[in-house]
């Protein structure tokens, strides 16, 4: 027989007693306010499709993408076959950075720098660090349309899809909703708000919610913590 949790002390009562809360919208819990910022697992499901229309992935050899110097004399990342150069992000540029055994920090010195020969260091430095891999090694290279090295990743990488972990959230939270929802199409992570009408208990003492994390790139592990709460204000 499970036990219903009572709460001590006043945390929460000003919320309750001063706010509108969204008892209509099954979240008795939260502040009226607050639920018309959340959004639905279709509409976080759309942005992730609106990123992704964006990027461009190659699974190619470490041969095919080469550290150069482009027209301002800034370090990019070539294709070799296709002709375009690609700005590492600071995660890609790590990356990079392990790939070529040559440390975090002097690259991203070098790389932040705007004098040109620092750039011309920074090539000759990926150089150096990238002869010791094999040439015929296949990477996945992660980018985007604009021009951005999004990651560069063990071909053998397991990803977990961002889609798969919504549409799967969909399914096993019917009706939750995505607060403090942060990120991109390659990482997310923020709070899924647990509906009253799923709770098992029918007391309204405290709302119910999962916070989750996700990354296609590597830059966090899926991760999944519940919680309770005793009320979320208008501001969250």
């Amino acid at each position: 027989m499970s036990n219903i949790i009572q709460g001590k002390g006043s945390t929460g009562d000003f919320v309750h007693n001063s706010q509108e809360m969204g008892d209509k919208n099954n979240f008795r819990n939260v502040s009226k306010k607050w639920l018309d910022k959340c959004i639905s697992f279709d509409q976080g499901l759309e942005k992730l499709y609106e990123g992704r229309s964006k990027n461009v992935d190659f699974e190619a050899p470490v041969s095919q993408f080469r550290p150069s110097l482009n027209a301002a004399g800034e370090m990019v990342i070539r294709d070799q076959n296709g002709g375009q150069d690609f700005r590492p992000s600071t995660h890609a540029l790590n990356q990079l950075s392990r790939w070529a055994g040559v440390g975090n920090f002097l690259p991203s010195k070098l790389y932040g720098s705007k004098d040109p020969q620092d750039h011309e260091v920074l090539v000759r430095v990926f150089e150096n660090g990238l002869r010791h891999i094999d040439q015929d090694k296949n990477l996945l290279w992660r980018t985007r349309e604009d021009g951005t090295l999004r990651a560069v990743l063990s071909e053998r990488y397991m990803e977990v899809d961002n889609e798969w972990l919504l549409k799967t959230l969909k399914e096993v939270i019917p009706g939750g909703l995505l607060s403090h929802w942060r990120g991109d199409a390659d990482t997310i992570y923020g709070n899924v708000l647990i509906p009253d009408s799923i709770r098992e208990e029918s007391d309204g003492g405290y709302g119910g919610m999962l916070s989750v994390g996700n990354s296609e790139i590597g830059l966090r592990h899926l991760s999944s913590l519940p919680s309770v709460f005793r009320a979320i204000c208008q501001n969250g």
